[in-house]
């Protein structure tokens, strides 16, 4: 019952300490803007880091329940609405007489409204709607990083199944003793197994400390609060154990079938070993783990690339150096007397009252229908003098809002490019504007805005003069005097509002922040990308040095014959290079497809092409040639005497 009665409200435990320290705060009074009081009904645990609804305060909506019915606004709740639900309630029905009761008290420009549901836990990872409390992800990024973590893995097994093979004619005396003494194939095949999974088991506490010194990383890359406290995550470690085993089993199961199928007489006998079909096995993970590899590399180049372009596009308006900040019960007289307390700084271009643009601020349905029975979006700002110049917006006609024009503050309307067209505005788009807008008059018109983020298609947006409006205040800063620009602004706000700490944003950090999720994909997908290079660098490195050390005599009569340094790299680096082409033929394709489908969720996005392809390819060709060329050289540049005389 804490929050039943007007006038309460629940602190969190970590504010309530902030305020009160160790004492009691329970039924004392504090007061919100200054002016409200609060009596203090309970305190609340702090909400957990991964809550869609983080909050220090809440406060009794108490009041809501002593409004009229004919003050109840039906097309607008002014907050969240939770509904708890009776378990087995047909879902798409509720919804159904939700909207009928709706439709029973609304008419005119809200009536295409319609109300809908979403289960809370579905938040966070399936949410793409706007003004959520916390910034949200997307379930898709999970299983992409999933799936990048088991090519990862793939490749790490790859490495250890080429070496293993490789080596088996290393082994093949052991295998042939093993069965002369009685040792059935069975045998060898658990014993194989268990070798790698041993391996993996001595890799494990490895793996846990290199998990834990880059964990702090993680959570900065992910934005979230993991731990490797086995209390806290039991089945993560369950997981843990089964992808030991797994890996293990998946890892030495085809070395153990190969190398326990040598017949022992041949091997004893020093007979020639059957090792074409490894040969071509070898090849074929050869080639899987490049093309694991260029896929990653590719689909880290594209993201990179989209979130460039996300950061740069033009939208329409000026977003840098804009401040914003929102003022307590202000009126336009409070505003006024602050803009002229800032206006003779050098380091403020100057300040106008209105809604920042970019983030999808006050959107709602047109009413209007087109010719095929299609409604469509429009937001619709709020301004006051000065904004259209703070914000930069661009005039193709007409004029901004002036003071020199009485008529502006009751009926001037300023409509972008396309808003003009989606409402049949004739010639330059001014005049008088159709309905909803029925009695104002179009004074300008704008070259279109990217209002909200652009996965979304351009928005048709209007902007109406509103001169009371003080709910947001914009700033726009000199370039270069930005820390003194917000020290100006703190001056004035101090001097006004003693008692209340300047808060401000800046617009375009603002607007990045919506692109949160690709940042954070960028980030893990040139981390993925930078470890299956390291990875098949090193699985080539160590084929090619044993390879190196297969032919070192053969290496020494080349030379002897005459054959150059270049020559004999060449040869042993060709085999390599060629697989490195084939992989960029399969794994460039099958990025560009997979990266298509997800640059076709933004509005606006890049068009991979041939620099895609030339980049990708040169950066596998490069890894091949060095993995395999340092080896190489080395076996080229060596005494062929000393290596023919130690044959």
């Amino acid at each position: 019952s804490a929050l039943s009665s007007p006038g309460s409200l629940v602190l969190t435990e970590s504010t309530a300490a902030r305020l009160f320290g160790t004492a009691d705060p329970i039924g004392q009074t504090i007061y919100r803007n200054g002016t409200d009081p609060y009596t203090i009904a309970a305190i609340a645990g702090d909400p957990p880091p991964n809550t869609h609804l983080p909050f220090n305060v809440l406060i009794s909506a108490g009041e809501l329940e002593t409004r009229t019915p004919a003050a109840l606004r039906w097309n607008f709740f002014g907050a969240r609405v939770y509904l708890k639900l009776t378990p087995g309630v047909d879902r798409p029905s509720l919804v159904g007489k939700l909207n009928a009761l709706r439709a029973e008290h609304v008419d005119g420009p809200f009536e295409a409204w319609r109300l809908d549901l979403q289960s809370v836990s579905r938040i966070h990872l399936h949410s793409d709607l706007n003004d959520e409390f916390a910034p949200t992800s997307d379930v898709r990024y999970l299983y992409i990083f999933g799936a990048a973590g088991l090519l990862i893995l793939l490749i790490s097994c790859v490495n250890y199944v080429n070496l293993a093979t490789a080596r088996s004619t290393d082994r093949a005396t052991e295998v042939g003793v093993r069965k002369v003494l009685g040792a059935q194939r069975e045998q060898l095949v658990g014993l194989f197994i268990s070798e790698s999974i041993v391996i993996a088991l001595l890799a494990l506490p490895f793996a846990l400390l290199f998990a834990s010194v880059a964990l702090p990383i993680v959570n900065d890359l992910t934005g979230q609060q993991l731990s490797l406290s086995l209390a806290d995550h039991p089945t993560v470690w369950i997981a843990v154990v089964l992808t030991l085993l797994i890996v293990g089993i998946a890892a030495g199961s085809y070395p153990a079938f190969v190398l326990s199928a040598f017949r022992p007489m041949r091997v004893l006998r020093g007979g020639q070993l059957n090792i074409t079909s490894k040969y071509w096995v070898r090849r074929g993970l050869i080639l899987f783990q490049f093309a694991a590899t260029v896929a990653l590399a590719a689909g880290a180049l594209v993201v990179h690339s989209q979130l460039e372009y996300l950061q740069t596009t033009r939208l329409g308006f000026d977003a840098e150096e804009i401040v914003s900040f929102r003022p307590p019960d202000w009126t336009s007289d409070d505003l006024s007397v602050f803009a002229a307390s800032v206006a003779s700084e050098p380091s403020i271009e100057s300040v106008a009252a209105g809604m920042p643009l970019g983030i999808g601020w006050r959107t709602y349905t047109m009413p209007r229908e087109t010719a095929s029975g299609e409604t469509w979006q429009l937001d619709m700002l709020s301004a006051g003098y000065g904004y259209v110049e703070t914000v930069g917006l661009e005039l193709v006609a007409g004029r901004s809002f002036s003071r020199k024009f009485g008529t502006d503050a009751e009926n001037a309307l300023i409509v972008t490019r396309s808003t003009a067209e989606r409402l049949g505005l004739e010639g330059d788009g001014l005049g008088p504007a159709p309905e909803p807008f029925d009695g104002l008059q179009v004074i300008g018109v704008v070259e279109d805005i990217h209002n909200v983020s652009l996965r979304q298609p351009l928005r048709p947006t209007a902007v109406q003069l509103d001169p009371s409006f003080t709910g947001v205040v914009l700033a726009k800063l000199d370039p270069g005097r930005t820390e003194e620009g917000l020290s100006v602004l703190e001056r004035a706000w101090e001097a006004q509002i003693p008692d209340r700490p300047f808060a401000f944003e800046f617009l375009d950090e603002e607007i990045q922040a919506q692109y949160q999720s690709e940042q954070r994909l960028s980030s893990a997908f040139a981390l993925f990308a930078g470890l299956a290079i390291l990875l098949a660098g090193i699985g080539l490195f160590g084929l090619s040095a044993y390879s190196v050390r297969q032919r070192t005599k053969e290496i020494g009569i080349r030379k002897v014959l005459g054959a150059s340094v270049a020559s004999i790299v060449g040869l042993l680096t060709k085999e390599f290079v060629i697989l490195a082409v084939v992989a960029i033929a399969i794994g460039t394709p099958l990025a560009y497809v997979g990266m298509n489908r997800w640059l076709n969720e933004f509005a606006y996005h890049v068009e991979p092409g041939l620099w895609l392809l030339l980049m990708v390819a040169t950066l596998a060709i490069v890894v091949a040639v060095v993995s395999a060329g340092m080896q190489a050289v080395r076996a080229a540049a060596s005494n062929p005497a000393t290596t023919i005389r130690y044959d």
